[in-house]
């Protein structure tokens, strides 16, 4: 019968082993697998690179001879090993939450660092102080310490109402800046329309002639025009002055005759 769900092979990477193995022993217990079968399948689940490596520790013996327990222990103590507990608090004593990480993050991070720290039944205390200590908000910090009965659970409750918190009155800050800018713009632009029109309409009245200067300009055209259809010419004739003789006097006359219309 064909196994429900699947597992890829260990890549070898030591802190994902016991991820793994429990991935494993799933797998087992929804395909009902006997214990006598548990050896043979988890070496074909695995591959080659954990095949081989557990060959080399318990040669001259054989996997096949092992239990899945002896098998695991043996496979536990290579990618997995002993390691010092001072060290593994240090570690855990010194994280701090990242600018960048979420308030969740930081605790499941906490969490994580805590499982090699063997802090028994100080588990929940180590967990409450440490998440108090390094969360990045000061804010946040002075908020929690001014809790008499504060609990891990109490903490992260607050600690992730609080951030929600924040994070929503920057997203409506961010809206009203949005909107302020976006008025100043509209109001800018508004004016500069209304300057520009006024512009406009100057330009206009001063390259417009007054009434004045048309009138002017109209009585020098009529006394300058010659006689059309319709129209009579005007002509203004120049009297010669003293004693001028018959021919000097035709030279004083225009060279054109108006026409009348007809």
């Amino acid at each position: 019968m064909a196994l429900i769900g699947s597992i890829e092979h260990f890549k070898g990477n030591a802190e994902e082993f016991e991820m793994y193995i429990e991935r494993v022993e799933h797998l087992f217990l929804v395909n009902c697998v006997e214990e006598k079968m548990k050896v043979s399948l988890f070496i074909t689940l695995a591959g080659p690179v954990v095949y081989s490596t557990l060959k080399n520790l318990v040669a001259p013996q054989n996997p096949a001879e092992k239990s899945y327990e002896q098998v695991i222990t043996v496979l536990r103590g290579h990618y997995v090993p002993e390691k010092s507990e001072i060290s593994e608090r240090f570690r855990f004593n010194k994280c701090n939450q990242k600018p960048d990480q979420s308030v969740a993050e930081y605790i499941v991070e906490l969490k994580q660092l805590s499982n090699t720290c063997k802090f028994g039944a100080f588990l929940e205390e180590a967990l409450r102080d440490r998440l108090v200590c390094g969360l990045y908000s000061e804010a946040l910090q002075k908020k929690l310490l001014a809790e008499r009965e504060l609990t891990f659970a109490k903490a992260c409750t607050m600690a992730q109402a609080h951030e929600m918190a924040a994070s929503q009155v920057k997203l409506l800050s961010a809206g009203e800046v949005h909107s302020m800018k976006k008025t100043e713009s509209s109001r800018v632009s508004y004016n500069t329309k209304g300057s520009n029109n006024r512009q406009s309409s100057s330009k206009q009245s001063s390259s417009k002639p007054s009434t004045n200067q048309q009138s002017e300009q109209s009585k020098q055209n009529k006394d300058h025009v010659i006689g059309v259809a319709g129209a009579t010419t005007q002509i203004c004739v120049r009297q010669p002055s003293g004693n001028v003789s018959s021919a000097e006097r035709e030279d004083t006359l225009p060279k054109f005759v108006g026409v009348r219309g007809r």
